[in-house]
């Protein structure tokens, strides 16, 4: 169950698309929905960004994954960060204090 993923068009982020917005153009339209119709804007961070900032735009738009990209002028996505990913992140200090 993915529950998000980047829309990619020369490897280059160009929107996102839910779990959400495919089941519902499934329903309406099973077999002629385009992914560029039920895509929207790109919700992303760069790889300079700091897990605070992730975890804000998760909470802000209810997104439990988000996608990666090198910079925000090329936009190559490089991979998708989690929510869970964050968390075991900011863990880490508690677990090491605890050896």
């Amino acid at each position: 169950k993915v529950p998000l993923m980047p829309v990619l068009e020369n490897d280059v982020l160009v929107g996102i698309v839910t779990r959400n917005a495919i089941e519902k153009a499934l329903k309406e339209e099973p077999d002629d929905t385009q992914i560029s119709k039920i895509m929207s804007r790109p919700v992303f961070v760069a790889m300079s960004d700091d897990i605070n900032d992730a975890s804000e735009k998760m909470i802000k738009r209810r997104l439990p994954r988000l996608p990666v990209v090198n910079n925000k002028i090329e936009m190559l996505c490089v991979g998708v960060v989690s929510s869970t990913d964050i968390v075991a992140v900011k863990d880490l200090p508690k677990k090491t204090a605890q050896k």
